[in-house]
């Protein structure tokens, strides 16, 4: 849940009146996490130190071209990826990987200065377009490749979210995945119809172009059986039921679109990386639970590079097939 981690959890739980003995359990997982906190400092600075040291042939001055950077393999083509909501959290981070792969990143962002300036280096793959996820026309700009339009997208990575408001228990928008979800397939079929009726010689078919949809949603709204800690769940259920009832309304269109689509399901976010750590992942298709993992967080760093790692650069070449069209429960 975007905006929303472990500070968050900690203070709704303190004011919740009618748990038994709730400061003595989070008092006790606070504990358990204080020794993390130093290590995920350090894993910060050593991650900024990493991006701000990245070899200069993978930037250049120029936005109008695309120059794929010499280190991505030759074995491996570069990919042309849409990101919407990529201005933080999981979403930077999958961003941020795919920019270092060479792929081609179109980024749609209602502030693009905003993101920019976690680009310093203005890397030449990085595209950013002003526009707001929600407006259709501002998302189908997104879906092509800026310098050949021709060629359309092969994944779409979306991680849009609100603010929540903890004194209402609401969001500054209470359908903001509702309305990115509808905007980005009413997106890809106006494309879709676009190119059906253009004649200039495309080397696309529209009628089988279809792109990974990686969408960033929640646990805690499984349909088969719960899928987070039983400590969380006062928390789930009486602080996070607006949030959960737009992703859950997101996923249903997502999974009635007949789009290939993986909906990633993160526990409670926290901030920093664990590369050592592992990510333990949880599947739900349209049968029941394939595999079934459940933990308290996991950072929103992690997230976004197992959405990299296992989704994004593997989207057409297969790699990606073993968990679309389902949830993917993601937890340490």
């Amino acid at each position: 849940m975007t905006g929303w981690g472990y500070k968050e959890l900690d203070g709704f739980l303190f004011n919740i009146t009618n748990i038994t003995n709730i400061d003595t359990i989070v008092n006790s997982i606070k504990s358990h996490h204080h020794h993390h906190q130093q290590q995920l400092k350090s894993i910060n600075a050593i991650t900024k130190q990493h991006w701000q040291s990245l070899p200069s042939h993978f930037y250049t001055t120029n936005h109008s071209t695309y120059h794929q950077p010499n280190q991505l393999k030759k074995t491996k083509m570069a990919k042309t990826i849409a990101f919407l909501g990529a201005t933080g959290g999981c979403g930077l981070s999958a961003l941020r990987r795919a920019v270092a792969a060479g792929h081609t990143c179109i980024a749609l962002c209602r502030t693009p200065s905003k993101l920019a300036a976690q680009f310093p280096d203005r890397p030449a793959n990085l595209h950013l377009r002003e526009g707001n996820a929600h407006d259709v026309a501002s998302v189908a700009a997104c879906l092509s490749h800026p310098s050949d339009p021709a060629r359309l997208v092969d994944a779409v990575n979306f991680s849009l979210g609100g603010v929540m408001n903890m004194a209402k228990l609401t969001l500054d928008d209470p359908d903001v995945c509702k309305k990115g979800i509808a905007a980005l397939l009413d997106a890809i079929a106006a494309v879709r119809a676009e190119r059906a009726n253009d004649d200039n010689g495309s080397s696309i078919n529209s009628s089988s172009w279809r792109p990974l949809l990686a969408v960033v949603s929640t646990t805690g709204i499984s349909q088969h059986g719960r899928d987070v800690p039983l400590l969380f769940v006062p928390f789930y259920y009486y602080a996070l039921h607006v949030p959960h009832e737009d992703k859950r309304v997101a996923e249903k269109s997502l999974f009635e679109s007949g789009e290939r689509v993986v909906a990633v399901r993160p526990s409670l976010l926290v901030d920093g990386e664990k590369p050592d750590k592992p990510i333990r992942v949880h599947v739900e298709g349209p049968g029941g639970i394939e595999r079934k993992e459940v933990g308290y967080f996991i950072s929103r760093d992690d997230v976004g590079r197992w959405m990299f790692d296992n989704l994004l650069q593997k989207a057409d070449d297969g790699g990606a097939a073993q968990y679309e069209g389902k949830a993917v429960g993601l937890t340490w």
